[in-house]
């Protein structure tokens, strides 16, 4: 149901914007932002107990309903980016678009073996990958399907429009390894297992599991991993995070993912606890599924502590 009024939203949306200035639809995205945060509990506990943990407060705190909120209504402004790809020329998006370490990521791309990019759901990816296509790279992104089957293709069509080549994740493994050996580069998401085999690491302290897709298939290529994420600085203005991920190739795979994974959860969590109000995690995040509960356990210890 809620993916049925999402996508009459969007086509509502998408026709605002050809008669309503960008600044006003990213305010009225705002606002239903917020509203959305009061109307749809289990996002809102989803995203506030996960927060709790990340940010070690109780879920009751003003830091986690603030971070909680402006997590609202950054998700509801990527709506809009989304529905601004296609109207948006490719000069305008490297103008919108100022990537920190342009170097790192056109070293990478140089050995000729492709590159993996790793992201969270946080910030922005819809329209800040696109800067990759601006700039003359191939990106291959898999994606999860949605229902109803019209509202998958609607964002597919938003997403590909500047040439990105969009996959459903349960057929995107030969995709990804064709893009890999034409030396192009693939972005996965690296906070949420869709498919694929998992391990479970500590992240803030507590088991989740986490997909290992990303390390397995960067260790066997012999292509680099890179850390990538798209920070929002204002409406429409966004600063690209790219880092390197420490990788080992000891011989013994299972370790080595072990170990690669672990120099990614590290990056994880330092951009989560430098942009709380960007993670986009609206379902519960730890494997015990138990992210509100515990949250409001911490909060009942440290209020009896004090």
């Amino acid at each position: 149901m809620l993916n049925i009024v999402l996508y009459t939203g969007l086509r509502l949306a998408s026709r605002l914007l050809q008669v309503i200035p960008p600044a006003l639809m990213y305010r009225l995205a705002r606002v239903a932002g917020l509203l959305a945060f009061f109307a749809v509990r289990g996002a809102r506990e989803g995203v506030t107990g996960n927060l709790a943990i990340a940010l070690d407060k109780s879920a009751r705190s003003k830091e986690v309903r603030s971070a909680a909120e402006s997590a609202f209504q950054n998700d509801a402004m990527n709506w809009i980016d989304t529905l601004r790809i296609g109207r948006l020329s490719l000069d305008e998006i490297r103008q919108m678009v100022v990537v920190d370490d342009w170097a790192l990521l056109e070293h990478a791309a140089g050995d000729g073996h492709g590159v993996i990019l790793v992201t969270l759901h946080l910030g922005n990816f819809d329209l800040v990958g696109q800067v990759l296509s601006a700039h003359g790279y191939r990106l291959t992104v898999p994606v999860e399907h949605m229902q109803p089957h019209r509202l998958f293709d609607f964002l597919v069509k938003q997403r590909a429009r500047n040439g990105i080549h969009i996959v459903p994740v349960e057929h995107a493994s030969r995709e990804l390894v064709r893009a890999l050996r034409a030396g192009e580069m693939i972005g996965v998401a690296g906070d949420r297992a869709f498919a694929g085999k998992t391990l479970s690491l500590p992240v803030f302290g507590r088991p989740a599991d986490l997909p290992t897709g990303a390390v397995s298939l960067a260790r066997r290529a012999g292509c680099p991993l890179l850390f990538a994420v798209g920070i929002r600085e204002s409406p429409g203005r966004f600063r690209g995070l790219v880092r390197s991920v420490p990788m080992v190739d000891s011989g013994d795979a299972t370790l080595d993912d072990r170990h690669n994974l672990e120099s990614f959860v590290t990056l994880m969590e330092e951009t989560i606890r430098q942009y709380p109000g960007q993670w986009l995690a609206f379902r519960p995040f730890w494997k015990d599924d138990t992210s509100e509960k515990t949250a409001a356990t911490m909060g009942h210890q440290k209020r009896a502590a004090i």
